[in-house]
């Protein structure tokens, strides 16, 4: 097991790149990354860290899960490749649901490309900056193997996954098919911005709910009201930010709803390169979010306790189940 100190990003690395490595460097070796997420910085940083160490590498094989693969996008994608040329290959791994894998293989192969030696650090740590590669990332841990089954065990569900065309090349990434509507919609989001609809204040978008014990749901039924809660059969709740009304600072995008918006439930989504051909288009945007993040902080706090004193008293007169 390896346990990596959240104080010393650089040594992290490291730590990874020395238990991946420490094989015979003699042969020569495919380096297979599976991760989440990842920015094609610490990819750099991770691949050049092991070529470091390793001379003989023959192929590097980068599987990311889908939707981080579109919200980094083709263009960095294929950028990232061209740094390592016929040596990096990226993956996008179309799942159903998240491609949540976190495993970094070193392994070479026998002349019937049957994997017999290497090491495989499956764990926590995704290939990102906070992951892996920060100074001050996260604490992560890997549970290395040297085991030839294991490693092939990993190694045989990628290829499972190219056979059934789930292995999804950079060219390939952005072509949709009518099974793929999730992958779709996110891919739209990420082109795009959305423009809020506010029809009322944030209390009509967040509230506090809490679960009514059997006092509770027995004053519930009995018609008590407990003043400022909604009281439903089986939840009490409250909204705490009644008098924070974000219509203050809306921009004025009528035009650009008029003329590029597609109407959602909640508001509108407008192409994002309608806002960088025209920076007058930025502007009132950017200042209703500096407006209503700076509203949310000077308020936060006092909400925050706000919060914190119902709660007390709620468990104090005994009607709600408490939060552990």
């Amino acid at each position: 097991m390896v346990f990596m100190n959240c104080s010393n990003g650089q040594n992290k690395l490291q730590s990874v790149v020395h238990a991946l490595t420490g094989c015979d460097r003699r042969r020569s070796y495919y380096l297979s990354i599976a991760t989440c997420y990842c920015t094609p910085q610490a990819v750099r940083e991770f691949i050049d860290a092991v070529r470091a160490k390793v001379k003989l590498l023959v192929k590097i094989y980068l599987y990311v899960d889908r939707r981080t693969a579109i919200s980094i996008g083709r263009a960095e994608l294929s950028e990232l490749e061209r740094a390592y040329p016929d040596l990096l290959k990226v993956y996008a791994v179309r799942t159903a649901r998240l491609f949540h894998t976190k495993g970094f293989c070193l392994a070479a192969y026998d002349a019937d490309d049957e994997p017999v030696h290497g090491r495989l650090a499956i764990g926590s740590a995704n290939l990102t900056n906070p992951g892996l590669t920060a100074m001050h990332g996260n604490v992560e841990s890997l549970a290395v193997h040297s085991d030839i089954s294991t490693i092939s065990e990993f190694l045989e569900f990628f290829e499972n996954e190219d056979v059934d065309g789930n292995l999804l090349t950079i060219d390939q990434l952005t072509d949709f098919s009518p099974y793929d509507t999730t992958d779709f919609q996110y891919a739209l989001l990420t082109r795009g911005l959305f423009s809020h609809k506010w029809s009322a204040s944030l209390a009509a978008y967040f509230s506090v709910r809490y679960r009514l014990n059997d006092v509770g749901r027995q004053q519930a039924a009995a018609g008590v009201d407990v003043a400022g809660f909604q009281v439903e059969a089986a939840t009490i709740s409250k909204s705490y930010f009644v008098d924070f009304d974000p219509q203050a600072w809306r921009p004025n995008d009528r035009n650009l709803v008029l003329n590029f918006g597609i109407e959602c439930f909640l508001g509108h989504w407008i192409p994002k390169s309608v806002f960088e051909s025209n920076e007058d288009n930025k502007e009132p945007f950017n200042q209703f979010k500096s407006a209503l993040f700076e509203e949310l902080e000077l308020a936060m706090d006092a909400k925050c306790r706000e919060i914190l004193e119902d709660y007390d008293e709620l468990r104090h007169v005994g009607i709600i189940v408490s939060v552990r």
